[in-house]
């Protein structure tokens, strides 16, 4: 056997090749995610309470930042931004987690929620706990024992003649001399609850077992400030006359910040088995959770005791814009066009920012013509951008701008 020695030279070269070797793994490690905490890890049930979050990472993020995306598995419960960017130089970025004050409040269960934190290619989580929530009370009926109208039985909350929330069924107690009826809790309805004909004024309402949900959206996450697509979806095509269905939207949000467009109730056209409404909202300064709510019905005895149709509801999630806003800022709505505009007979305004406003157009509910307008920074330029169809079919594309003299 023989051995052979190597040059002094290529021995340098290989130990280079080999330092260079050694540096990436340090490099790569230095964007994943080693840990992610929550404190504290329990909140009240029905408490609306937040949580706060740490992410850190193997070791300081490089120049830009380490993006690092969110995600929680039971959104509905829990949620946060899709994403944080822990800064340059940093190893760890915290961020807040909100729960929902509504979600199952009648049920009395506990509930957990997973949330996790990845970044290229590793994921680290965290439970976070929520106790059972305290039931709200039992509310008044609006069934008076000395009335000709009268109303009790398993009801649809949500569906006049009683109020209380789309997804659960109430068992209402007659009204009893002068008094008033009582509506308790009976039961959760994961997909709708279905209003039938009452037995004079005994009602026998039940929990909806297949789908449609009557209320459906385009989306439950969304950056808020924007508008999500929702409709009223009936169990058939509409009838007409005294058949034809009536679609109810109805927006819960007990801070103000999300609302319905159109306001009033909407009539499904002849075949149609969906309407077409909106949800609107404001840029909050929190993660918050609006109840989408509404129903359909196609049979009542005026004025408000409906007598046949479904209730259903969805949960919409809204998160901060980055940065958050100390309090939320309204955006606007609709507006109906008054005169003559073979355009639009509804303009739909919003706020993008606090120099930029966009104003969507509408004919018999569709989108014709769509406007945005923004100022630069310094105040002088003023740029009008118009893009749709217009009513003669022609397609519509300009941009204007303006210098301030």
């Amino acid at each position: 056997m023989t051995s052979k020695k190597i040059p002094r030279n290529h021995l340098v070269a290989i130990g280079v090749v080999l330092f260079a070797s050694a540096r990436i793994v340090p490099d790569a490690y230095a964007q994943t995610v080693t840990s992610l905490t929550c404190s504290p890890s329990t909140i009240a049930g029905g408490s609306g309470g937040a949580t706060t979050c740490a992410v850190t990472l193997g070791t300081a993020a490089p120049a830009g930042g380490t993006v690092v995306t969110l995600a929680s598995s039971l959104l509905e419960l829990a949620a946060s931004a899709p994403s944080i960017t822990v800064p340059a130089g940093q190893t760890t970025k915290s961020f807040p987690v909100g729960t929902n004050a509504g979600y199952r409040r009648y049920s009395g269960l506990a509930f957990n929620a997973t949330i996790s934190a990845s970044a290229n290619g590793t994921t680290r989580s965290a439970t976070l706990n929520v106790t059972p929530a305290p039931p709200p009370p039992d509310f008044n009926s609006g069934s008076q024992g000395s009335q000709n109208t009268q109303w009790n039985g398993l009801m649809c909350g949500g569906i006049a003649p009683i109020g209380g929330y789309s997804d659960i069924l109430y068992d209402c107690s007659p009204g009893s001399g002068t008094g008033f009826g009582t509506c308790r809790f009976f039961r959760e309805c994961s997909i709708g609850c279905r209003r039938v004909p009452p037995n004079g004024g005994t009602f026998n309402d039940f929990c909806a077992t297949s789908g449609p949900n009557p209320v459906a959206i385009s989306r439950n996450y969304i950056a808020s400030g924007d508008r999500v697509p929702a409709a009223i979806v009936a169990e058939a095509p509409a009838g007409n006359g005294a058949a034809q269905e009536q679609g109810v939207p109805r927006v819960i949000d007990t801070n103000f910040n999300a609302t319905q467009f159109p306001q009033s109730g909407i009539g499904f056209p002849t075949g149609a088995s969906s309407v077409p409404w909106d949800v609107a909202t404001s840029y909050v300064p929190a993660i918050q959770f609006v109840d989408v709510a509404g129903f359909w019905f196609n049979d009542a005895i005026p004025p408000l005791l409906i007598t046949n149709g479904r209730s259903g509801h969805s949960w919409l999630v809204l998160v901060p814009p980055d940065p958050a806003p100390s309090v939320a800022i309204p955006t606007l709505g609709d507006f109906k066009i008054t005169g003559s505009n073979p355009d639009a007979d509804v303009v739909m305004l919003k706020r993008l920012s606090p120099t930029t406003t966009r104003s969507t157009y509408k004919k018999g509910g569709n989108r014709t013509l769509v406007n945005g307008v923004s100022v630069s920074a310094d105040g002088k330029t003023l740029t009008v951008a118009s893009t749709g169809v217009n009513a003669k079919g022609q397609t519509v594309k300009n941009t204007s701008v303006y210098d301030k003299q």
